[in-house]
């Protein structure tokens, strides 16, 4: 595990996900994720548009910008319920037949 993955673990018994963990349950690439929601292609779980994680932890002492966005069960229910509906798009171009001429 990384180490941004191990200071999460800590945090409140384990309670948040970074976006990697939650690729990982929900079975697509962090990125694909981040766009489905930037896209506002992911409902709540009451129909509402899907904001995205809301717990930000910051890194370091604090005085700098950098921070990791953490999910919670609750986002990744709602990822997953999103993702059953959307099929997986090959990333790998479709193979052409090639006809030999005789």
């Amino acid at each position: 595990m990384s180490g941004i993955i191990n200071l999460v673990a800590k945090v409140d018994s384990g309670k948040y996900k970074t976006i990697k963990q939650v690729a990982d349950l929900v079975g697509r690439d962090p990125s694909t994720i981040r766009h489905a929601i930037r896209d506002g292609k992911v409902k709540d779980l009451d129909g509402a548009e899907y904001e995205g994680a809301t717990h930000k932890m910051l890194l370091g002492d604090g005085s700098g910008k950098s921070f990791v966005w953490l999910y919670t069960d609750k986002d990744i229910s709602v990822l997953k319920a999103h993702f059953v509906r959307v099929p997986i798009r090959s990333t790998k171009p479709k193979k052409r037949s090639r006809k030999v001429a005789v």
